[in-house]
């Protein structure tokens, strides 16, 4: 946070493109809760590419910090005062573009999740992941890729089942896929694109074979990680 090297007031771990340099990551940490902050403070100090610049405990007081500071990553729990996790991220999303987000889930939340990415969150990881996955997820936003509450990652490399099954997949297919991870009925998603309730069903049940994904929650985060939803 003080000056660089060369002694210009480039912040510590600014490269000067909004990007991590000599792979150091600037984190800004924002949770309601004090000790939910200093837990995550005391741990991720111990990684010594990992830079905490701030910490703040409500909507305004984020925003405040992440223009001043201009951290790489902010982690962002969603339960915050006066502005919360989802309008903070909408609003650095257009102000601050160049900084991820990381949204701090309390437990997993399926139907929250379109919601988090549509308003231009990176990714999200629950609060009882590993201390392994948090840093992981940091390490795959700071570098450009997204995460999605597992090793699921832009970046990850190795395919998965439903990676190979994934040009398998028709536009009809694609177009019914969207509609379960928005949460419609199979009778919704057949007013909206014209369907017989029977070719939606048969659609469905073709999706799941072909990405062996049986539940929502994967499809939805197959569709996430495909980039079939956008911010």
């Amino acid at each position: 946070m003080g000056a660089g090297e060369d002694g210009s007031s480039k912040p510590l771990g600014e490269s000067g493109r909004g990007e991590p340099a000599q792979g150091l990551v600037r984190v800004l940490i924002v949770d309601h809760h004090p000790l939910a902050r200093l837990g995550l403070q005391r741990f991720l100090e111990e990684r010594e590419h990992l830079v905490i610049v701030g910490e703040a405990a409500d909507g305004p007081q984020a925003l405040f910090k992440a223009r001043e500071l201009s951290p790489h990553v902010v982690l962002l729990g969603l339960g915050l005062a006066k502005l919360d996790g989802l309008a903070v991220t909408q609003i650095l999303r257009r102000e601050k573009p160049e900084v991820k987000v990381l949204v701090l889930m309390a437990q997993s939340q399926p139907e929250l999740w379109l919601r988090i990415i549509r308003c231009g969150a990176h990714g999200f990881i629950s609060k009882e992941a590993s201390a392994d996955q948090l840093v992981q997820a940091i390490n795959a936003i700071a570098k450009g890729g997204k995460y999605f509450g597992d090793s699921t990652t832009a970046e990850s490399g190795g395919a998965t089942q439903a990676d190979l099954g994934a040009n398998k997949l028709n536009p009809r297919e694609r177009e019914v896929l969207l509609g379960v991870v928005d949460g419609l009925t199979n009778k919704q998603i057949a007013v909206r694109l014209g369907l017989s309730l029977r070719s939606v069903h048969t659609h469905r049940d073709r999706i799941k074979r072909k990405l062996n994904l049986h539940n929502v929650p994967d499809l939805t985060r197959f569709a996430i990680r495909e980039g079939l939803i956008s911010a």
